[in-house]
This record gives structure tokens, C-alpha cells and sequence, in this order.
């Protein structure tokens, strides 16, 4: 595995108990967790295009791909927190403040 795979991994994990500290500060029942199969996983389009822009161009820093990932994997659990409001558990409030914790 290279290093800047094992540093997108790490980038998933930070977000994935930040996302998982939010829903459980707000009351929200977890829309997964880390340990089970039933896992959202919103990056997975999107795993190599950040590597690719820091490997290929020279002018793109590694913060910047970092920031690139980080930014697909919230707008990814952003489609899914936004579905919830349709078809989900979650109530309108819930939904919006979700949205917004992952728009900041």
C-alpha cells in the first residue's frame, strides 16, 4: 500500500468519527458504524482521483489532494444525509443540521 493511500485511509477514519461524535452529540441514531458491513462508504468513487492529481501534476500540493478527498467523501454523505429526509429516519431538523455540518 503507498503512502498516500495509507494517508487516505487515515483521512476516512478522521472523518468517519467526527461524522459518527456529531450524529451521537445531536441525538441521531448512527447511519453506520465502522464495524458493521451496513457501512455508507461515499468515497469509494472517488479513492483515486486526489492520489492522481498529486502524483501527475506537479503543481498540486498534497494538502490540496487532501482537502480534495475530503471534501468527495462529505459531498458523497451529503447526497445520503439529504436522502434520509425522503426516506429515512432522520426528522426535517435533523436532516438540515446534518447538511450543514457537513457544507462547513
Amino acid at each position: 500500500m503507498s503512502l498516500l493511500q495509507l494517508e487516505l485511509n487515515r483521512l476516512n477514519a478522521q472523518f468517519d468519527r467526527q461524522w459518527l461524535a456529531w450524529q451521537n452529540k445531536n441525538g441521531i441514531a448512527p447511519t453506520y458504524t465502522t464495524e458493521t458491513s451496513e457501512r455508507v462508504r461515499s468515497d469509494n468513487l472517488w479513492n483515486f482521483f486526489p492520489l492522481n492529481l498529486y502524483e501527475y501534476f506537479a503543481d498540486v500540493s498534497f494538502h490540496t489532494a487532501r482537502q480534495i478527498a475530503l471534501a468527495a467523501r462529505a459531498t458523497g454523505m451529503y447526497g445520503f444525509v439529504r436522502q434520509q429526509q425522503k426516506w429515512g429516519p432522520w426528522s426535517t431538523e435533523q436532516v438540515h443540521a446534518g447538511a450543514a455540518w457537513l457544507e462547513a
